[in-house]
């Protein structure tokens, strides 16, 4: 994230707060927490923050390093981030087409539904802006017909399928999803996301775009083209009602500001010219898509009533966390451009650090409240405390057992099959696989 951001901007400033975002920063929750508790840091609820949305599940990376639970959107986040930087690297290419990475690119595309299929959906839409991009400089000469343009595309998006396919061909001969297009489901409005939930996870993220999109709709307004009567009323109408909308209803605001964000940013993409500047304004317009899309839609599974949507905002919402921490650092500098007074160019600075602050504080307590404090047994913690060895809770809790496995480690041939029960997840059941490989 770092190289990407700083590569995008040539702002090493900009890269280092990427990272920050990727991999320490968390939402808006831990500052709600010491707020409601009088500024009481302990205990502090360091699972509450990834389910900030009713009856869904908001994580973000820091709390998936912290769980340590080796599920498969977490696996996924270096591979996402390789597809990105491989598809920029194809929109940077100018005139020449860039066949090295147009193959990395299929097989990093085939990755990303190889090890988490949550992540294939946006990672394709990616991918055929990035190669319309890529398309649109290649065949930039006058010359040739609109068609060859459209042909070329075309060819790319198919060509890069057919690869993504082809690397992970024999995984596709015997995988059968468990969930497809037939499972779409329309979300209720009373399900809609809050605006005090959407705010709390993405404040930070709509402060650092909020100029460029105040700078957007007021170009976008009529009164600001042509000032008559007429443009006027037009104005003041549009404006009148969209405040009513916002006023219609909690799940009404979210989508709409999702809604109006992602086709800002798309807008922007399709007149920027610059091919640094092209892969971040995609990555937010696509992050702020997946949002809108997910209060209008979601995926039913196996998850009964009030759980509908549960798995299609976890695993939807935490791709957008990561387009974001990429594209929203990368535009802005281009946020501080839009902001001519010194004194609003500080202001805005200003909530950017107060919101950065304040997405800082969950990695502090939390770290210290799951580790319990890094305590060893002579403060009062574990005994085993701190260790890196998983399996010291077994010699605490479960003595006899611990012995007993590791007399299989020394004395079992390394092929021999043990039979044992299975159970629940997240339960004690499969010890001897877990603990003797």
């Amino acid at each position: 994230s770092f190289g990407l951001v700083s590569h995008w901007t040539r702002r090493v400033s900009l890269g280092l707060f990427s990272a920050f975002l990727l991999a320490l920063a968390a939402n808006m929750d831990g500052l709600l927490q010491l707020i409601q508790r009088g500024g009481a840091a302990f205990p502090f609820d360091w699972w509450r923050s990834s389910r900030v949305i009713p009856d869904t599940i908001n994580e973000f990376p820091y709390f998936s390093f912290l769980l340590g639970d080796l599920h498969a959107h977490f696996m996924a986040i270096p591979f996402l981030l390789l597809l990105i930087g491989l598809l920029a690297q194809m929109a940077e290419g100018g005139q020449r087409f860039n066949w090295p990475a147009f193959l990395m690119s299929g097989a990093a595309l085939g990755s990303a539904a190889f090890i988490n299929t949550w992540d294939y959906p946006p990672a394709l839409i990616f991918a055929a802006g990035s190669l319309f991009a890529a398309c649109r400089d290649f065949q930039a000469d006058a010359a040739r017909s609109q068609w060859r343009r459209v042909a070329v595309f075309a060819g790319s998006v198919v060509g890069v399928l057919l690869v993504s396919r082809f690397a992970f061909w024999p995984f596709y001969q015997h995988f059968a999803p468990q969930i497809t297009l037939k499972s779409l489901r329309v979300v209720a409005a009373e399900q809609r996301t809050g605006m005090q939930y959407f705010l709390t996870i993405y404040a930070l993220f709509l402060w650092g775009i909020l100029p460029i999109l105040l700078d957007r709709l007021w170009r976008l307004a009529p009164i600001h083209r042509r000032r008559t009567r007429e443009t006027l009323l037009i104005t003041i109408n549009t404006a009148l009602f969209l405040v009513a909308a916002l006023l219609v209803g909690a799940g009404v605001r979210a989508l709409f500001i999702s809604g109006a964000a992602a086709i800002i940013f798309f807008a922007l993409w399709r007149r920027e010219t610059d091919a640094l500047r092209k892969t971040p304004l995609l990555l937010v317009a696509l992050a702020f898509a997946i949002v809108a899309g997910c209060e209008l839609f979601y995926i039913q599974d196996f998850y009964g009533h009030p759980l509908e949507r549960q798995n299609t905002i976890f695993k939807f919402t935490y791709h957008v966390w990561i387009l974001l921490v990429l594209g929203v650092p990368a535009v802005m500098g281009r946020s501080w451009q839009t902001l001519r007074a010194k004194a609003v160019r500080i202001g805005w600075a200003a909530g950017v650090a107060l919101l950065a602050a304040s997405c800082g504080i969950y990695p502090m307590f939390a770290t210290l409240e799951k580790t319990n404090r890094f305590r060893s047994g002579d403060a009062g913690g574990l005994f085993y405390l701190p260790t890196l060895n998983g399996s010291s809770y077994v010699a605490y809790n479960h003595p006899q057992e611990y012995d007993a496995l590791v007399w299989i480690e020394a004395h079992l041939d390394r092929n021999a099959v043990m039979l044992e029960a299975t159970g629940n997840p997240y339960s004690y059941f499969g010890r001897v696989a877990t603990n003797t490989g």
